[in-house]
Formats: C-alpha cells, structure tokens, sequence
C-alpha cells in the first residue's frame, strides 16, 4: 500500500548513528546515489534491504553548503536582469515580447521579471511556461520515472521575441531541449536566454544573453537556488559533495 510505502521509505532514510549521539537523516538523493535509481531505492525497502549495508557509500560523503546569495541579493539580480531585456526592448518593441519560463525553478525568475516590466513599463508581457521532461536527451536512458509539470503557452509563438528564462545554466543540455519545446510551438522571430545564475561547463554550444550572477565553479558542486514562490525562501546555495 503507498501509505505504508511511504512510512518504510521514511524510516529506510533514517541511519542509526547513536555512536554520534542518535539518528540523523540521510538525504533522499544520496541514497538514490547509492542504489542506482528509485526503483532500486524501493526494491530495497521491501526486501528490507539498506545501502548502508553496502559499504555505506552515502554516509562516507562530506557536505559543505555556502550562501552565496541571500533576499537581497537575488532582488538585485533580478532587477539587472530585467533591465537589460528592457535594454534590448525599448517601448517601441515591447510589444513583441513574450516571457516563458522553463518548469521548475525558471517560472518564478519569468513571473518576477514581468512584474518588474509592468512596474516599469506599465506593460504586461504575454508569460508562458513549458516543461521539457520530454524532450530530454536522456529520456530513452534513464530508469526512472520522471517528473512533470504543467505546459502552457497562452500566446502565438509566431513571429515572437521569446525570453526563454530559467534559474542555473550549466551543461546548456536543458536549454537545448527548451528549444526544441518552444518550436514545437510555431516559428518565433528570436528566442534569447535569462537565468539567474551561468556557472559555464557547457556541453552543448549555448550562452545566456542576460545573467545575473557568472562565475565558473567546480564540476562537483551544485548550484540550487531557492524561491519564496515555491516555498523555499530566496537564496542561492552553493553545495559541494565530497567522497571522504
């Protein structure tokens, strides 16, 4: 039963670590690291199986998280991104703007960004928001099932100029799939990139137009940014996973 399921899974993340003074949580993703994918993390649960056992691969990782942006600092970050879109779009064409923001974390930096245009400008800009799960490259490769959201695209692509707008840019492997997604769509006249964060590493031979922040990091660490929108507090963290 999922219920039950779902209670196994929560004490399958527990580690008994009373030698350190109790339990502690192990994070789901280290687990998933671990196992090989989700099925094998629930395979595991009802065979009453732990990773642990497994020369404890997940706990023998060392995490160290740094702010590197409050609040503040992602306002700020906004507001230079959406200054230089209105750079770029004077009054005169503003009219063919469009805003549409990649499903998850690109929704909230679209919606803030129309909001500062319509302050500015006294202008809404038409917003859509598109979900490119299956559109991925490695769809046909991964075990697991992924994780959809919402698709909508409430204006004519057609001879649009397109601000495809999401949180982090990294390998460029979701941009490409985005692109593929918004054509799907029609013909538009242009199509450029925001997003809050370009941390370089590109795989694919793609570049934002407008970031907030650049700075080239490690290939072992991850960038998650933080929205009030969905509950999470604006911030942007820098987290490095190391193999003790």
């Amino acid at each position: 039963h999922p219920k039950f399921l779902t209670f196994y899974f929560n004490l399958f993340t527990m580690h008994d670590t009373r030698r350190h003074g109790g339990f502690r949580h192990i994070p789901t993703d280290f687990i998933i690291s671990a196992c090989g994918s989700v099925d094998n993390v629930l395979d595991s649960v009802l065979q009453g199986k732990h990773p642990s056992k497994n020369e404890d691969r997940f706990l023998r990782r060392e995490t160290k998280m740094e702010r590197i942006l409050d609040a503040a600092g992602v306002v700020r970050l906004v507001a230079l991104i959406s200054g230089e879109i209105l750079d770029e779009f004077p009054a005169a064409k503003i009219a063919d703007l469009a805003l549409v923001g990649i499903q998850l974390k690109g929704v909230p930096l679209a919606l803030r960004i129309r909001d500062f245009i319509r302050r500015k400008r006294g202008v809404d800009v038409p917003l859509g928001k598109i979900d490119i799960s299956m559109y991925r490259d490695d769809i046909g490769a991964r075990r697991s099932i992924l994780r959809t959201h919402e698709t909508e695209i409430p204006f004519n692509v057609e001879g649009k100029a397109i601000v495809l707008v999401d949180d982090v840019l990294h390998t460029g492997r979701t941009i490409r799939a985005a692109l593929d997604a918004i054509t799907d769509y029609g013909r538009p006249a242009m199509i450029r990139l925001a997003v809050l964060v370009d941390r370089d590493a590109r795989e694919f031979p793609i570049g934002a137009d407008y970031a907030g922040l650049r700075r080239r990091f490690d290939a072992g660490m991850k960038i998650s940014v933080g929205w009030r929108e969905l509950g999470e507090g604006d911030s942007v963290v820098l987290d490095t996973i190391k193999k003790r």
